[in-house]
């Protein structure tokens, strides 16, 4: 198979004002919620509504961005959330996002889920015609882990129950319910991946249901050359906001 040159998607793309002052740290009633299980929150950088809130790991999280039930959300630190974004984390799941990732405006991450039958009858679970009644349903939901240096681009929903590592997903994709996508995978934009679609390590999908490339792959390389593309554009994006880059 052929493999295509590794074009990374850059955090210009997330783009930030070329300098913008310190801010005051946002109130507790604001809309956006930073950090998660043992983070602190230091302050916010930006103003408006490019504004970010600074978390103890040197995670940014965008003022416009809401964290749902942010105890149950881990950022491992040097990650991006843009406006608009919801990650849901108020089902109960555990919701893992690694190092360096960059997650664009208006992405919506969602806990994988399930269905099954409730607790079993018993003699006394029959209506009064007789007939019996039948089990409730009840939805599960499954833990979300997204690895360290992957990029999701904007207006993209994901319910997948896990993202790997140095995976690129483009503008406006839908990710179904309990899908998986290993390492170093290109989603490209507006691709619909169906429920539980399976992807391999350095694999291209596409389309509207997403469909493997049966050609092109991803180069072995992009395991070398994402993470550090994500690392400078870290380190870029902080100093726009007048920041160190947390190195």
């Amino acid at each position: 198979p052929s493999q295509l040159n590794c074009q990374v998607p850059t955090m210009a793309d997330t783009a930030a004002p070329a300098h913008v002052p310190a801010a005051d740290p946002l109130p507790p009633s604001s809309t956006s919620s930073a950090g998660g299980q043992g983070e602190g929150r230091e302050g916010a950088e930006g103003e408006g509504e490019f504004g970010y809130i600074k978390t103890a790991a040197h995670n940014y999280v965008s003022r416009k961005a809401t964290i749902h039930g942010p105890q149950n959300v881990e950022l491992r630190g040097k990650t991006i959330i843009e406006r608009g974004v919801n990650i849901y984390g108020d089902e109960g799941s555990k919701i893992r996002i690694g190092r360096y990732c960059a997650i664009g405006e208006d992405v919506a991450l969602t806990p994988a889920s399930y269905v099954v039958d409730g607790m079993d009858d018993d003699d006394n679970t029959n209506d009064d015609d007789g007939t019996k009644k039948e089990k409730e349903k009840v939805v599960k939901y499954l833990p979300l882990i997204v690895g360290s240096n992957t990029y999701i681009g904007c207006n993209t929903t994901s319910q997948a129950a896990a993202i790997g590592s140095s995976v690129i997903i483009g503008d406006n994709c839908t990710i179904g319910n309990r899908c998986i996508i290993k390492d170093c995978v290109y989603v490209e934009g507006g691709s619909v991946l169906p429920d539980d679609m399976v992807v391999p390590p350095f694999a291209i999908v596409r389309g509207c249901p997403a469909r493997l490339l049966p050609i092109d792959v991803m180069p072995e390389s992009c395991a070398v050359v994402i993470p550090q593309q994500r690392v400078e554009e870290f380190g870029d994006f902080v100093r726009k906001l007048g920041g160190d880059g947390g190195h």
